[in-house]
């Protein structure tokens, strides 16, 4: 699946010449090819960022053991593939691991540096909120690590709100960092 898309088409009658192409992100499920990326991916988050409280960067067969226990539970594994590259990926995983929270899932987004603020992000979750939905999921959560404004905006943008806010919820960097809730009823 191409995902070069012409701007316009051949020998339009305006006589203008073809637009340049045009990338067009896809979002699709991921597969075991994919790991390599997502490891990749989530390791800068790890290593350089305070968007996870994990400390050691998990290798390759820890993320492939993460994301089948995700496919196990029935839930969507994603990634964003943008000329061939994955450039992002999300998933939905159970909020707590009682029964009686089956229903409300928590989504994890992690999304190239380099891409960030090109749309990448809100294509992810709306197709993970749309993915979820169909499998009669009723509520998802967004745990936000310390100050995350780009995060915390992009959920607002596709109807999450604040929850809650647990202050100092966990260190990294020697710094304590917050913890902010929010939730969409799907």
């Amino acid at each position: 699946m191409s995902s070069i898309q012409s701007g316009s088409e051949s020998g339009t009658a305006s006589g203008i010449a073809d637009a340049p192409y045009v990338s067009k992100c896809l979002v699709r499920p991921s597969t075991y090819a994919d790991i390599p990326a997502i490891t990749a991916i989530y390791s800068e988050f790890v290593t350089a960022s305070t968007a996870t409280f994990e400390i050691e960067a998990p290798n390759e067969s820890e993320m492939f053991r993460r994301r089948q226990a995700v496919l196990d539970r029935g839930l969507p594994y994603l990634i964003a593939e943008l000329e061939g590259y994955v450039v992002g990926f999300c998933f939905a995983s159970q909020f707590r691991p009682r029964e009686g929270y089956r229903f409300t899932v928590e989504d994890s987004i992690y999304v190239r540096p380099d891409c960030i603020g090109h749309g990448v992000g809100k294509l992810l979750l709306g197709e993970l909120i749309a993915q979820c939905q169909a499998r009669g999921c009723h509520s998802m959560v967004a745990c936000i690590c310390g100050v995350n404004p780009i995060s915390t905006a992009l959920h607002a943008s596709l109807g999450f709100q604040q929850v809650g806010l647990l202050p100092e919820a966990g260190l990294k960097f020697g710094e304590w960092l917050r913890l902010l809730i929010m939730q969409r009823l799907l």
